[in-house]
């Protein structure tokens, strides 16, 4: 926990809940610095920047009415800096005014004053300054219509396009530049929050972290005022995220538990020296043992889920596996340790030892145990 002295306006970070949200804005300022760099921010209008961003940040609940607005100015200023790599990109000059029309008519819908195929010769080979720029303002669209139905916002929506133009057309004018630059970012930020909410909750409605909280760590953080410095930060997400999802799959923990504690009364089940993971032989190998986690070991195997299910098998794939032992799963190494050269055994592995909260896709769930039949071919 931390917390401030003095100022009854200062951050009090006094529960778990209060330190982890501060936490994660804090974290959600990696690589900032470097981006708004190449984004050319004005380090004078930082309080601006804030402002954009605290603004859209906060806006962001209110999804159908500010979501395109903000949008567009991401959009304009993601514009900006295709323009300016265009430009670079070409030794012929490129009209700013072109080049944002083009990209408004084509996307749009408005009638183009070329063709899209004619666009692609012109943006090339044109040294019509106007139409040249006109033509790599409409090339610009491309996947524009697939990226506002993946937001969920309307192409016929005129906020969107004002707010485009609005943030494109800033470049000259430094306050408003910052100000719709801390925008875009609050957006993200946003994205970001809501990521990390789900992650924890498994549902919006369940709310882990606070969005004010976030918001005053991002901000702390940008302005080098933070409670927490960065790998304090990344421990406290670390560690209480970890103490969270476990309180929440309490049950799930305590059947996987249960199924590893049964699966340890079979005939036939042993446990591997010196570790929680159990097998049963199935094939007497007699061959040599691994005799470090450096070993690189050639090895056939299927995996499956408590409930039966087949997840991974290099048999399928008729190609045996190769790897060191401390490049997979603890519950691996652990066993192989233990196993010589044509040795065929059931490996039970429990979740700590195998993927843990964080499960592995959609194949393997958090806080699965894992059941392998393993056959060691090779040791290298």
């Amino acid at each position: 926990m931390a917390d401030t002295d003095d100022d009854e306006d200062n951050i009090v970070l006094d529960s778990q809940t209060d330190s982890l949200s501060y936490a994660y804005g804090v974290s959600f300022t990696k690589g900032l610095e470097e981006y708004l760099k190449q984004m050319n921010a004005d380090s004078t209008y930082v309080d601006v920047f804030c402002d954009g961003v605290e603004i859209a940040f906060n806006d962001s609940e209110n999804k159908d009415k500010d979501k395109a607005k903000h949008t567009g100015y991401a959009l304009g200023l993601q514009l900006e800096q295709i323009f300016q790599e265009q430009s670079k990109a070409t030794s012929l000059k490129l009209s700013r005014k072109a080049f944002l029309e083009g990209f408004i008519d084509a996307a749009s819908g408005k009638e183009t004053r070329i063709t899209k195929d004619n666009a692609i010769f012109i943006a090339e080979d044109s040294i019509d300054e106007a139409n040249r720029s006109y033509a790599i303002g409409m090339l610009m669209t491309e996947g524009f219509d697939a990226y506002l139905t993946q937001m969920g916002i309307d192409k016929e929506k005129d906020e969107l396009f004002k707010s485009i133009k609005e943030s494109f057309k800033a470049i000259d004018k430094p306050e408003d530049y910052n100000y719709y630059l801390g925008m875009m970012i609050g957006n993200q930020l946003n994205t970001m929050y809501q990521n990390a909410t789900a992650s924890l909750s498994g549902s919006q409605e369940d709310i882990i972290i606070t969005r004010e909280l976030v918001l005053s760590g991002f901000i702390d953080a940008f302005k080098n005022e933070s409670l927490l410095t960065p790998d304090n930060a990344n421990k406290i997400i670390e560690d209480d995220s970890r103490l969270i999802l476990q309180k929440k799959n309490a049950s799930k923990i305590e059947e996987n538990d249960k199924f590893m504690a049964e699966k340890a009364k079979e005939t036939g089940v042993k446990q591997v020296i010196g570790s929680k993971v159990l097998y049963k032989v199935l094939t007497e190998g007699h061959g040599s043992v691994p005799t470090s986690e450096e070993a690189t070991v050639v090895v056939h195997y299927e995996g499956y889920l408590p409930n039966g299910t087949k997840f991974d098998s290099s048999y399928d794939r008729n190609s045996p596996a190769e790897f060191k032992l401390n490049q997979v799963i603890r519950g691996w190494t652990e066993a192989l340790l233990q196993m010589p050269i044509g040795s065929v055994w059931m490996v039970y592995i429990p979740q700590e030892l195998a993927y843990g909260e964080r499960g592995a896709g959609e194949a393997i769930p958090p806080y699965s145990p894992l059941i392998f039949k393993v056959e060691l071919l090779n040791i290298k």
